[in-house]
């Protein structure tokens, strides 16, 4: 063969090379390839069916949205129905639960935005909330508890549920543990003895360590334990219609007593309650910051 023509040959190859490579790039690249090799959490999409999220430590790049539509414009969505187990940490994440549910069991959220909008509920169940934003989203609403949130055997730092309208939000909260939160004052709708017995207006068990209380917010409560905690003023806009009384149990003797408004009966009892509190779970806790044993 001439000499030219082994250099072309050569050139020719070197391209050719250069091609396939170029092409697997592409390849491993696609959406595709995403969806299979990585989680769901790396590609800008809306969620919807079943998601299982692989135990790990997450950042999303993406809002990641629960409820998706199927066709551009149309307001019904596909909900999605979202798990995550023990070992999975979400750190930085914007999440809104359009329409579905997320289940977590033994997950880690720090410094995350969760906001749950008519349609969508929350369902947690041994997990950390460190610092995390929680909050109605979205637009769409009914008459009581538009977003649904449940938390049994969980521990928050900083931050809880705000605002909390009984239009915007319903709550199932049991065995739970409050560090350093600033609750939010309740906004009953028009008689707060009836809404009291409401299935999602429910605070039982829970443990509050430094938390700044609002009577509205102390008279949902159910067998919990105060302690170190700031309780706020007797809050003459509370609709009430029928007496209601709580009873609350103070760790602290120098603990600041609870007021209560016309109609409302607060009962301290000093000591604690054994069983009150993410009793059953393994973590640690350093200043706000809370990972598991």
């Amino acid at each position: 063969m001439p000499q030219h023509g082994l250099a072309m040959k050569i050139l020719f190859k070197s391209i050719q090379d250069i091609l396939m490579f170029s092409l697997a790039v592409l390849t491993m690249a696609s959406p595709a390839f995403v969806l299979a090799q990585s989680s769901p959490f790396d590609v800008e999409k809306d969620w919807r069916g079943q998601v299982d999220i692989a135990p790990g430590k997450y950042q999303p790049k993406f809002k990641v949205v629960l409820g998706a539509r199927l066709i551009p414009g149309d307001k019904k969505l596909e909900p999605a129905q979202v798990t995550t187990g023990s070992g999975t940490e979400i750190e930085k994440a914007d999440i809104l639960i359009d329409e579905g549910q997320w289940n977590a069991q033994g997950t880690r959220f720090a410094d995350t935005q969760l906001k749950i909008d008519l349609g969508g509920e929350l369902v947690a169940t041994n997990s950390l909330f460190q610092d995390c934003v929680l909050r109605k989203g979205g637009a769409w609403f009914v008459r009581y508890h538009s977003s649904k949130w449940t938390f049994n055997q969980c521990v928050f730092t900083g931050q809880f549920i705000a605002p909390m309208k009984l239009v915007d939000i319903g709550v199932k909260v049991t065995n739970c543990t409050f560090y350093d939160v600033d609750l939010s004052v309740v906004q009953y709708r028009e008689d707060i003895a009836e809404e009291l017995t409401h299935e999602w207006m429910k605070i039982e068990n829970c443990r509050f360590v430094r938390c700044k209380v609002p009577e509205s917010f102390l008279l949902m409560t159910k067998n919990c334990v105060f302690d170190g905690c700031t309780f706020g003023r007797a809050e003459s806009e509370i609709p009430i219609r029928s007496p209601v009384s709580v009873q609350v149990h103070l760790l602290n003797a120098n603990s600041s007593k609870p007021k209560a408004g016309k109609n409302r009966d607060i009962t301290v009892i000093q000591g604690d309650i054994l069983i009150a509190g993410a009793t059953s779970l393994q973590y640690q806790r350093n200043g706000k910051t809370l990972s598991f044993k």
